[in-house]
């Protein structure tokens, strides 16, 4: 694993082309000190997020704050995917359904 500043320098310093960020918010959480300043870091080089809880499973099961993430991803302009990458404990769809609904709910959109 790496952080994000450690991402940023590796594409750079390598002079790589058509590359990108993949931000995983469970590697985040024991990664990065800072969600914003990571999500800062990465800017425009960030290509992707995978969105799970800190327990990695559904967001909203755990201690993440995805209303401050989804702010972050705004402020930097952020319009690529955000995918749910998450373990399933017991009914796919209604965890599915759960984790999206937090996910919404971040992004200010109605179910």
């Amino acid at each position: 694993m790496a952080t994000a500043s450690e991402t940023r320098v590796f594409i750079e310093d390598y002079g790589l082309t058509g590359y990108s960020i993949l931000l995983d918010t469970f590697h985040m959480d024991m990664e990065e000190r800072d969600f914003i300043q990571a999500v800062r870091t990465a800017g425009t080089l960030l290509g992707h997020m995978h969105m799970s809880d800190s327990t990695k499973l559904v967001p909203g099961t755990a201690r993440i704050n995805f209303q401050s993430l989804v702010a972050g991803l705004r402020a930097i302009g952020y319009q690529g995917w955000l995918s749910l990458e998450c373990r399933i404990e017991r009914d796919e769809e209604l965890e599915a359904a759960n984790g999206l609904a937090c996910l919404k709910q971040a992004l200010g959109q109605s179910l």
